[in-house]
């Protein structure tokens, strides 16, 4: 048998896609490292130097400590964050916004045999 554990994050893709000062206000608040060069392809940006690594920082618990918040859904968190940096109130283009930002990653664990002991 497997447990599933699932990780929540921010994709790199989905995270450049958020404006410049969120970004720069979101990397403030959490810390959020540079560790490679930034990537524009086309006209576009690809990467603003931050890895899939470094945006796991941005973790539930992370965002309840800055919001002070009990909330365990990622992207209400993450909508609520965004506003918080910018301002705002949570508005629904935010949270349709942020479904399209979350990025689902499994990772597996062996979970223990179950079941009846032979007599």
């Amino acid at each position: 048998m497997f447990k599933y554990n699932m990780t929540i994050q921010l994709s790199v893709e989905n995270w450049v896609s958020l404006p410049q000062d969120t970004r720069d206000k979101l990397r403030e608040v959490f810390n959020v490292r540079r560790s490679t060069m930034a990537s524009v392809v086309g006209g576009r940006l690809m990467c603003d130097g931050s890895t899939y690594e470094d945006l796991g920082v941005i973790t539930v618990e992370a965002m309840q400590s800055f919001l002070g918040s009990k909330d365990k859904n990622f992207q209400d968190l993450i909508a609520k964050c965004i506003a918080k940096v910018n301002g705002e109130e949570v508005k629904e283009e935010v949270k349709e916004m942020v479904k399209e930002v979350v990025e689902v990653v499994g990772s597996v664990e062996e979970k223990p045999k179950r079941g009846r002991k032979k007599a």
